[in-house]
């Protein structure tokens, strides 16, 4: 979930990038976030800002299937649960059938405006993961996580530190609204 992963961001920070909590003067870093990453990092700023000294976000997801973003939550989520509940139970033989070459390349041509950035170096670079043991639980996980942080709850905290928040989405994408 969001919150392992920015325990993992943190302990990444110090244990390799080497930045320290401390306020002896050791190097912050500024975190790049891309779509879903963005709870994460943001996150990790909030529960660790003497690590970071901003974050830089491309193309936030908002977590369409967030439980206070459902219209209509209280009929729409049970639906939405129960989806959810079926993809992580029985949607294994979807995922492998889905996890192809041919099919990562046809799903990034929606939001790439420039169908050549779509090589086979970039298919590989997201489909490999995708191919490891458990990697199915991990996306079905987190497509199915309707709970947690959402940015603007994250941002508006009165626990987020005094730093930059940069964010950049293509106007274009269809994934991302502006």
């Amino acid at each position: 979930n969001f919150y392992t992963w920015s325990e993992q961001l943190a302990d990444f920070t110090r244990e390799v990038i080497q930045a320290d909590s401390s306020s002896d003067g050791k190097k912050k870093i500024t975190l790049v976030a891309n779509s879903i990453g963005t709870m994460s990092s943001l996150q990790a700023v909030l529960d660790e800002p003497d690590l970071f000294n901003g974050c830089f976000v491309i193309n936030p997801n908002y977590r369409e299937l967030h439980m206070a973003e459902v219209p209509f939550g209280s009929v729409s989520m049970p639906l939405v649960r129960q989806i959810q509940s079926l993809l992580r139970s029985r949607g294994h033989g979807l995922f492998k059938t889905l996890a192809t070459p041919e099919t990562v390349k046809q799903i990034l041509n929606e939001p790439y405006a420039i169908s050549e950035a779509v090589d086979d170096e970039l298919v590989s670079v997201l489909l490999d993961p995708l191919l490891t043991e458990g990697a199915d639980d991990v996306v079905f996980d987190t497509l199915s996580y309707s709970a947690g942080p959402l940015p603007e709850q994250q941002l508006s905290s009165p626990d987020f530190p005094d730093v930059p928040v940069w964010v950049t989405y293509g106007q274009e994408d269809p994934w991302t609204p502006p």
